[in-house]
C-alpha cells in the first residue's frame, strides 16, 4: 500500500535497515531511535532472543535495524 511520509501515526514498517555487524546494528538503531525518538526502531540481530525479535516484529514497528543472517531466519 501507499507509504504516506507525512503520517507520524503509522504503524506499518516503513525502512529495512541491513548493517553488516550487530555492532553496527545496534550504533544505527540508538542513532536513529536518539533523531527521531517516535520511531523506536527495532533491531534484529544473532546473539539475542529470536522470541522477543519476533514478537517486536509482530508490533510492526516503523523502522528495522538487522544482520543479514538473522533477518534470513
Amino acid at each position: 500500500h501507499y507509504l504516506d511520509q507525512s503520517d507520524p501515526e503509522a504503524n506499518y514498517t516503513q525502512a529495512l535497515v541491513v548493517a553488516p555487524t550487530r555492532e553496527l546494528a545496534q550504533q544505527v538503531a540508538k542513532v536513529i531511535g536518539q533523531i527521531r525518538p517516535s520511531l523506536q526502531p527495532v533491531v534484529i540481530i544473532g546473539g539475542a532472543s529470536s522470541a522477543e525479535q519476533e514478537a517486536a516484529l509482530r508490533r510492526d514497528p516503523r523502522v528495522v535495524v538487522g544482520t543479514p543472517g538473522r533477518l534470513l531466519d
